[in-house]
């Protein structure tokens, strides 16, 4: 299990938790580090899940923002006095398991006092509290780790940074030929040089997905053109009219029996070809309607696949676009 827990109220610091996971998660690895105790499966007892989490830790981690003492239920009640309140039963695990508990403080917020925690958390107040400010950033959360690496010895020196953030870094030094920087002294000119490299491949990265997706979009459009099934318009043959044959012992202008039946054998005869191909036509019009209904689905399923793909690619863009943003971050503190 995590040695490291991270207690945090969403509705009152998720950005600063998020960061300052993100940075213990690069340093001791994602293995070591927990988070997120609201994600428990139906069914389960939370009691026992935060017993069990909190339990295996070594170190708690108390984010505690400007609205974390404060915060209401839908109830009206301060979410701090509910004894089934998610962050109160995991710091108040902590303190009964004697785990060390360290308070960080962000967004400029004040440490409570005894008196504004109820009886289960008091001792809270009593613990020396870490200030993480923008500012300083960096610095704080060094702060903060040397404190983690005092408690847990056997993670002090760990380093698990992001595979995909060292790659990126990685590559981009490679290609620009930039020097990594020194701990000693840096200069504004590497500064500047490792500023237009990561830049540059943030444009690079940013811009290649929806360059591969048009291509991949026209590519599909034209193969779907020449695909598209081919409807032969039929004409329907119009009758011929049979000749009645010679009736024997009728000459030109007989007008006997037997000439008669002729003429209503005929008469039968067209009126029984006329419904065949009237017939033909209309199942010529029912396949025609049959096959737009098939390209009509076609269609759409084809748009829902574009619409499918160009989502995820979005998505790629902006999971870059964080892993870029939290570079640049580094490299300017």
């Amino acid at each position: 299990m995590a040695k490291i827990f991270v207690s945090y109220r969403r509705k009152d610091s998720p950005g600063q938790s998020g960061r300052l996971y993100d940075h213990l998660v690069a340093h001791f690895g994602e293995q070591q580090v927990f988070r997120d105790i609201e994600a428990i499966a139906p069914g389960v007892d939370f009691v026992d899940a935060i017993q069990e989490a909190v339990g295996s830790c070594d170190v708690l981690v108390a984010v505690i923002g400007r609205e974390w003492l404060t915060i209401r239920g839908e109830d009206g009640q301060r979410r701090l006095d509910n004894p089934k309140d998610f962050v109160r039963l995991e710091i108040a695990e902590a303190l009964a398991r004697d785990i060390r508990v360290i308070p960080v403080l962000v967004a400029n917020a004040t440490m409570p006092s005894a008196g504004e925690l109820p009886p289960d958390l008091v001792t809270l107040a009593r613990r020396n509290a870490i200030e993480i400010d923008d500012a300083r950033f960096r610095t704080d959360i060094d702060r903060l780790i040397h404190s983690i690496q005092q408690v847990v010895p056997e993670l002090h020196g760990v380093q698990a940074r992001a595979p995909a953030e060292a790659t990126f870094v990685a590559a981009s030094r490679a290609q620009l030929r930039v020097p990594p920087p020194s701990p000693a002294k840096r200069s504004h000119k590497g500064v500047i040089v490792g500023l237009l490299g990561v830049l540059l491949a943030l444009a690079a990265l940013v811009l290649r997905p929806q360059l591969v997706v048009g291509i991949r979009e026209v590519a599909r459009d034209t193969t779907a053109q020449f695909k598209k099934p081919v409807v032969k318009k039929s004409v329907a043959k119009k009758p011929v009219a049979k000749k009645p044959d010679p009736v024997p012992g009728t000459g030109a202008g007989g007008s006997g029996t037997a000439g008669q039946e002729a003429r209503a054998n005929s008469l039968a005869e067209k009126k029984e070809e006329a419904k065949k191909a009237e017939e033909a036509k209309k199942a010529e019009e029912a396949k025609k309607a049959e096959e737009a209904k098939r390209a009509e689905e076609a269609k759409r399923a084809e748009e829902a696949k574009k619409a499918e793909e160009a989502k995820r690619a979005e998505e790629a863009r902006r999971a870059k676009e964080e892993i870029l943003k939290e570079v640049l971050k580094e490299i300017i503190h």
